[in-house]
């Protein structure tokens, strides 16, 4: 084999090893609402078709305390479990997130009141690993 095809073959290597060790660790994030302790159901009656009835946002908390873009959840009504993929279906990046909670329909006013809003929501959770988080919503703080 000539240097020359040596030489790009190690680079491709190369190129390969790094690209994987940059690549930032992903969680992919999964877990319950619950009301006192017992899974929490959401009707979709009333609501728009395809409405889900219930909303969970994560929101990356910076250093200075600013919210970093949001990562939606894609929550199951029936048993109030959820999941958080992120855009790219890879995970979200870990660190501590303030969570969010509307229940409704997008666009109308939300059941709760706006009491889990970004503004109002004293839900905060770590994001490390691949726990599940349980958000209890009878709770303030979840």
């Amino acid at each position: 084999m000539n240097s020359t095809i040596r030489l790009t073959l190690f680079l491709v290597a190369l190129a390969v090893t790094l690209s994987g060790c940059t690549e930032a660790t992903r969680v992919k994030v999964k877990g319950r609402l619950v009301e006192r302790g017992n899974p929490f159901q959401v009707t979709s009656e009333g609501l728009p078709p395809g409405e889900m009835g219930i909303h969970v946002t994560f929101y990356p908390l910076r250093d200075d305390g600013t919210p970093g873009t949001p990562e939606e959840a894609l929550v199951h009504p029936e048993d109030g479990t959820f999941e958080v993929l992120g855009r790219d279906h890879r995970g979200i990046p870990p660190g501590k997130y303030r969570i969010t909670l509307f229940r409704g329909a997008r666009g109308q006013m939300d059941r709760w009141r706006e009491l889990f809003s970004y503004e109002n929501s004293q839900i905060t959770r770590e994001v490390k690993d691949d726990s599940e988080i349980v958000i209890d919503v009878s709770s303030r703080t979840g």
